[in-house]
């Protein structure tokens, strides 16, 4: 069992100016830049940002820590904030405002001059906010397990020198966000004490200072005299040892030499008698994204969440609190399974969009619903009819008509025709970016990019599905009762699903074909937390990731 608790460190960012780290979205007639908010409506930083400008001063800390290029404090701050081939040690969390302070933001206007006239350039006013001079929270968060789900345990050596290091690279951060040529975004970047915990007449950052200069290694004083450190520093990240071996990838049932074949060879563990599952709920408190394929400078999200990127969170989850082989082989032995988490409305969990259904082309202008054909029921409709090939369908969603303005009954649906739910998909966020040169500090030309994203407050439902063997292992059921006060724990929430080797059902519906009443589903359908759908039920707007579980 890993009884480890990751090591946080606050980080405060105190603005002294207007500031703003815009998104690259704007209002259409109005603001041509927003400050990016966080689901409360205020400003914010998110952890990108704070880990990008940190991650560029530790590059003058290692410089001047290792007294020229190379070293071990180089190879350090390598190993800290991660390369492409190995994994990062450190994570920021969004800066945000502490709870029940509010930021003032307001609009700032802007024009370019000619240089030749010295008078205003045509069609280059421009409308952006600003937010006020406040105090932002947020915290630094070192790893505590590795890309395979194994403990990190971090000495106080090596603690102490990861801190070393991010006080000093936020110290020589002196502005965040756009317009820094301006005087906006002046700043300073506080690592390691925490407001609520500094006393004294002393200034946080005088705080900060002195700790920095207190486990520097080899500090000096006014008189010439070494500080004696009170922890010697360890440039250095941990690794995991050897009493957490990596899983073998195997399948059960299968010996070393063994080739799994196509087909149902690959079988689940015989000794599992039953399966049980689980709902996962999670609440999305920042935009997430859930990668696709990217498309040339666009990093594209899916509208849902993959089970695969959720199994090795929830196998880390159980490792962290279980131990034995069991817990450790669950992925590759087949006893534990996740499932995709796909959006909710209303309590009604989304199903992927049936490619077999389609809708007329052209709707009537007040007709607020849609009429859904199957294809693999009907027969050729009269009318021009476009596929379905995107979103999710919300079976069992109410909705009402639309009030009318002008005081006209709204359209109802046909005598014999009912509405069944509501179809639509999130409304993906969308942000701006681009690449800076490290030599001038200005955007590099060419390295404009845009990154799509799942929308705060977006509510996502997964299943987690475990063996009868898995579900009761001692450190699992233990484990499971601490997550429920419920009279029976560890029946809670579970169903029983399927037995152990299930076999295949046939598919429901009519073999012969023939002509049905289409039926009804209203557009509007709209997972919470996201801005209304247009008429076709998806919605089409602008504008990383933590979640509730």
């Amino acid at each position: 069992m890993n009884d480890t608790t990751p090591i946080s460190l606050p980080v405060t960012v105190d603005f002294y100016s207007d500031w703003g780290v815009a998104t690259g979205a704007g209002v259409a007639g109005g603001v041509n830049a927003v400050v990016e908010k966080d689901e409360r409506g205020q400003p914010v930083v998110r952890g990108t940002v704070l880990s990008g400008v940190v991650r560029e001063q530790a590059a003058l800390v290692a410089r001047a820590l290792d007294h020229g290029d190379g070293g071990i404090w180089h190879a350090f701050v390598d190993a800290l904030f991660g390369t492409a081939e190995h994994q990062r040690h450190v994570f920021f969390s969004d800066a945000r405002t502490p709870e029940g302070t509010a930021v003032p933001i307001h609009e700032v206007v802007s024009l370019s001059i000619d240089d030749k006239t010295g008078t205003a350039r045509e069609d280059f006013l421009r409308v952006f906010e600003r937010a006020g001079a406040c105090r932002l929270i947020g915290e630094a968060t070192l790893a505590d397990v590795d890309t395979e789900g194994r403990a990190l345990v971090w000495s106080e050596s090596q603690q102490t020198a990861a801190r070393l290091v991010l006080a000093l690279s936020g110290l020589l951060v002196k502005g965040i966000g756009s317009n820094r040529s301006d005087g906006d975004g002046d700043c300073d970047v506080l690592i390691g004490v925490s407001p609520s915990e500094h006393q004294g007449d002393e200034t946080l950052e005088c705080a900060v200072r002195k700790w920095c200069l207190k486990n520097m290694p080899g500090p000096k004083r006014d008189d010439g005299q070494e500080i004696e450190q009170e922890v010697e520093l360890d440039p250095s990240v941990p690794h995991a040892g050897a009493d957490h071996p990596s899983p073998a990838p195997r399948l059960q049932g299968f010996g070393p030499t063994d080739t799994p074949q196509a087909g149902p060879t690959a079988r689940l563990p015989e000794d599992a008698q039953s399966w049980y599952t689980m709902t996962l709920t999670i609440d999305l408190l920042t935009p997430v994204v859930s990668y696709e394929v990217p498309m040339s400078n666009e990093v594209r999200s899916l509208d849902f969440l993959r089970g695969t990127v959720l199994l090795p969170w929830v196998h880390r989850l159980l490792r962290r609190h279980c131990a034995g082989d069991l817990v450790r082989d669950a992925v590759v032995n087949g006893d534990l399974l996740v499932s995709d988490a796909l959006p909710v409305v209303a309590g009604h969990v989304g199903k992927p969009m049936p490619l077999v259904l389609s809708i007329p082309k052209n709707r009537p202008p007040d007709q607020w619903w849609s009429d859904v054909t199957n294809r693999l029921l009907c027969g050729e409709p009269d009318k021009v009819h476009s596929p379905l090939r995107g979103g999710f369908l919300f079976h069992g969603l109410a909705a009402n008509p639309p009030r009318s303005e002008d005081g006209i009954e709204p359209l109802m649906p046909e005598d014999g025709n009912e509405l069944i739910g509501g179809m639509g998909a999130p409304s993906l966020t969308g942000r701006q970016a681009t690449a800076h040169d490290a030599a001038t500090g200005a955007a590099k030309d060419g390295q404009l990019f845009l990154v799509r994203a799942l929308p705060t407050g977006l509510r996502l439902q997964a299943t987690v599905t475990m063996s009868e063997r898995l579900r009761n292992a001692t450190s699992v059921a233990d484990y499971l009762n601490e997550l429920t006060t419920a009279t029976d724990p560890l029946d809670a929430g579970w169903e029983h699903a399927v037995s152990a080797v299930p076999t295949a059902a046939p598919i429901a519906g009519s073999h012969r074909c023939e002509r049905r009443r289409p039926r009804r589903l209203h557009p509007g359908a709209q997972p919470c937390g996201s801005p209304p759908t247009s008429s076709c039920g998806r919605a089409h707007s602008a504008r990383e990731g933590a979640c509730k579980i």
